[in-house]
């Protein structure tokens, strides 16, 4: 690329790639880090920081491709990571999360899979809001109403109680104790009707 031997940042941004990624990157793969340099205006050690977690993941054996990492590098551009301590911040977050994402894929049952950007910040959400307990809690309730394993049914519960709704305590059959009250409330018949005053009938019947 004309572009890397006129400038000698990028020229060994490519060549500190390949040693990152262990083996020879393709021409569309060098034009992809010289977009995040030029245009997402990254400095070529965070670049290299991404390629780390890039390389990282995917000796977890997890899903993952640099088309991904393309679309980190342009989040972490929007929210102005510019630093070596910016990225790390960044790093620091995504290894809370993905520990969070293990232990909910080993509660739901999912196939595991490397998280969306969405479901990150979903899992991350969570996490602020609820303690592990309650996460397993919406898991069993999800487990005992939806047909199968569903982010977006826990998602559903979870949203629910933050907005105040009525929720069980972390224990043995909460579940279905839970959904046992919600019936109860579903059924509760009517508030009878205010008591007639003393004499009141007796009035009724003179009329």
């Amino acid at each position: 690329m004309t572009l890397c031997r006129e400038n000698s940042a990028l020229s060994d941004l490519l060549t500190e790639a390949q040693t990152v990624l262990g083996r020879t990157i393709s021409t569309a793969e060098q034009e992809m880090l010289v977009n995040m340099h030029i245009y997402y205006e990254l400095p070529p050690e965070v670049i290299l920081m991404l390629l780390g977690y890039y390389r990282g993941e995917k000796e977890k054996g997890r899903s993952i491709n640099l088309a991904y990492i393309n679309k980190m590098a342009n989040s972490w551009s929007e929210d102005g990571v510019r630093t070596v301590a910016d990225a790390d911040e960044k790093l620091l977050y995504l290894s809370g999360t993905d520990k969070l994402w293990d232990k909910v894929i080993a509660m739901t049952g999912i196939r595991h899979r490397s998280p969306t950007a969405r479901q990150r910040q979903m899992v991350a959400d969570w996490g602020r809001d609820f303690s592990e307990d309650m996460l397993q809690l919406a898991c069993d309730i999800m487990k005992e109403n939806a047909d199968k394993p569903s982010l977006k049914y826990m998602d559903s519960v979870l949203r629910r109680w933050k907005k105040g709704a009525d929720h069980p305590r972390p224990g043995a059959g909460a579940a279905t104790e839970f959904y046992r009250r919600q019936g109860q409330k579903s059924r509760r018949p009517p508030a009878r009707q205010a008591l007639l005053r003393p004499g009141a009938d007796q009035e009724r019947h003179h009329e």
